[in-house]
């Protein structure tokens, strides 16, 4: 049947893909299309075995905004909240390597995928929580994005994750609030979502890079006149203090 040839074609092009060699010729020889196209398959493993080879494609950063231009990203995005787990898990571990190239942060925001990413930044789920929180991440890096990410309501879940458990979310999630305070629009909004005290307390986290960057965003957001009192006022000084005593220089600085 049509169905069984697909499922064979897309266990095949799974195998194929793990070969870096073939990531590319694969993109480059019109494998992409009939994948994408195979993501609104009916049949489950044929959905998956899909989603599972453009994962192995999406890897190497040549492919990263040739799956964009083939048309992916809306596919991409309205399955992002699909009950397969496995097909959820694949496809935002897709996005997680095509958000890293410029061009794809932009058109990302742009095609709608702030909503999808902002309830799954929510889920109870670890492995969807920190997959959603990288692509937050990446996406933070870009200009244009910086604002459209706070106003699409992107700001108040990264500000809940700087007390995730986990420490590979709580490190997206600080590095994200150091990109997105660079812009002075975000400098007062990051501040009113009352992210000073859970970044005042990962100034005291065991973990280098955590506190280095929670130290970089304060700073940020220190040039600001209104968050100048309210660094005070919430109580900041002591953990600046302690700050000067840091053996980290960065940090010190």
């Amino acid at each position: 049947s049509n169905e069984q040839a697909q499922e064979h074609a897309s266990v095949l092009m799974q195998n194929l893909s793990m070969d870096a060699t073939n990531q590319i010729k694969i993109a480059r020889d019109g494998g992409l299309p009939p994948l994408i196209a195979l993501l609104r398959s009916p049949n489950e493993k044929v959905r998956n075995h899909a989603a599972s080879a453009l994962q192995n494609i999406s890897i190497n950063p040549e492919n990263e905004l040739t799956i964009v231009q083939e048309g992916a990203l809306p596919v991409l995005i309205a399955t992002m909240t699909t009950n397969d787990d496995f097909l959820r898990n694949c496809v935002m571990a897709i996005l997680r390597n095509i958000t890293l190239h410029p061009e794809n942060k932009v058109k990302f925001v742009r095609e709608g995928g702030m909503p999808p990413l902002v309830s799954l930044i929510r889920s109870l789920e670890p492995s969807v929580q920190e997959q959603a929180a990288v692509i937050l991440r990446n996406l933070s890096v870009n200009v244009q994005s910086k604002v459209r990410i706070v106003k699409e309501g992107g700001l108040v879940p990264m500000v809940g994750l700087l007390r995730s458990v986990n420490l590979k979310v709580q490190e997206s999630a600080v590095i994200g609030l150091r990109n997105l305070s660079t812009d002075p629009e975000n400098e007062e909004a990051i501040v009113r979502e009352s992210a000073l005290v859970p970044l005042f307390a990962l100034l005291r986290s065991p973990h280098e890079v955590i506190y280095e960057h929670a130290s970089i965003v304060l700073r940020h957001l220190s040039i600001n006149a209104q968050n100048k009192a309210d660094m005070v006022r919430e109580g900041g000084l002591p953990y600046f203090i302690a700050l000067l005593r840091s053996s980290n220089e960065q940090a010190q600085e």
